[in-house]
């Protein structure tokens, strides 16, 4: 019987203690990447497993009661209401299981699929209007951007906290 797997958790304790394998994207990670992630696991995953759901920590734009805990579904979209109480469930009422074996962490990287999905929608000569792109990655979760927009050819500078990026000056604002 292959084991589950979940995407994405930096503590991922509770699920290892089910049983669960976890697939433990590195670093910050957006919503819309690890949507990918959870909905695309088989494009990365050694053992080619569909991932069950996603597990991220954001306080971005989160209701406060929420914790900062995001949980998306295997399609990458919120996680449905059953899942939700049978967590919700086991955060109040944690149980120690030995029946089942401990799972483990296989640290992923989906950023190269996430790109070879975007190359079936979009080509470089898609983004040959733009002009040089700003990225805001204060706080991490934008990072993969760079990559993304560098496998378009996309003209980008990265805004660096406390940092004005190359040709502006601190306190201006860039033009639009």
């Amino acid at each position: 019987m292959s084991r589950r797997c979940a995407v994405f958790l930096p503590m991922p304790g509770i699920l290892l203690s089910r049983g669960i394998d976890v697939l433990e994207v590195q670093g910050a990670v957006s919503t819309p990447l690890a949507s990918f992630a959870v909905s695309h696991s088989k494009d990365f995953d050694e053992n080619n497993r569909q991932a069950e759901l996603a597990l991220l920590e954001t306080a971005s734009h989160n209701d406060y009661r929420e914790g900062g805990k995001k949980i998306l579904g295997q399609t990458g979209v919120n996680a449905q209401d059953n899942i939700l109480r049978a967590i919700e469930t086991y955060q109040t009422n944690p149980t120690e299981s030995k029946e089942h074996p401990t799972g483990n962490v296989i640290r992923v990287n989906p950023v190269p699929a996430y790109i070879k999905s975007l190359k079936t929608i979009f080509k470089p000569e898609d983004f040959d209007q733009l002009g040089p792109i700003l990225l805001d990655v204060h706080y991490g979760a934008g990072a993969p951007m760079s990559k993304v927009l560098k496998a378009f050819g996309v003209q980008h500078e990265i805004m660096r906290k406390g940092l004005p990026p190359k040709g502006y000056a601190k306190g201006s604002e860039p033009k639009v």
